[in-house]
């Protein structure tokens, strides 16, 4: 630096006031043990975790022992001695292979009774009088025969909504997709028996 750039020095005088400093300090101190205190909880909840870590990780490997041991009674129950055979599914797939059938659950539909779909036992001659009668029944002030009525109404709704998902409506001009559900049904309802 030049001695043009040079500057006189500037004297600085600082005055403590001893009050705030004992504040200052004493708010410092507070400060520390507040520090300290959640320090030790931290330390007490990383121990607690690091326990329930190390539970945790024992009943995993007990889990997999029990697992294991089941596998290997299942492999000699079914008479499986090939050491590549290490998974359930390798196992299902060699029981497969050699002609053990798999046990399938037991599927299929079974029709509902008159009585559940609402149907006198006498029975109708057409459609037309079956939702002919649900809809006068679903009018009935017995509550429980109306209910049935009309559980077994919406569920032919449902059914005729399937229907009409089906193939042979795919042609369905666009104007029935404006109108309401029911509006389309009711029509076909009246074209079929217009035409019978």
């Amino acid at each position: 630096m030049s001695s043009q750039d040079q500057k006189p020095p500037i004297d600085i005088s600082v005055t403590v006031d001893p009050k705030n400093m004992e504040a200052l300090l004493k708010q410092i101190e507070e400060e520390r043990e507040r520090r300290k205190e959640a320090e030790k909880k931290l330390e007490g909840k990383t121990t607690e975790l690091e326990e329930k870590t190390t539970e945790l990780e024992d009943l995993k490997g007990k889990a997999t022992v029990i697992a294991e041991k089941m596998f290997q009674r299942k492999k000699e129950a079914l008479g499986c001695y090939d050491e590549l055979v290490t998974t359930p599914e390798q196992l299902e797939f060699w029981e497969r292979g050699h002609g053990k059938p798999v046990k399938s659950s037991p599927s299929g539909t079974v029709p509902l009774s008159d009585a559940q779909r609402g149907i006198n036992s006498q029975g109708y001659d057409s459609y037309e009088e079956l939702v002919a009668d649900l809809r006068e029944k679903a009018k009935s002030t017995d509550q429980r025969v109306s209910q049935e009525a009309e559980a077994v109404l919406n569920e032919l709704w449902k059914k005729s909504v399937e229907g009409l998902k089906s193939d042979e409506f795919k042609g369905v001009p666009e104007y029935i997709e404006k109108r309401s559900l029911k509006e389309v049904l009711n029509e076909q309802f009246r074209r079929k028996k217009v035409n019978k």
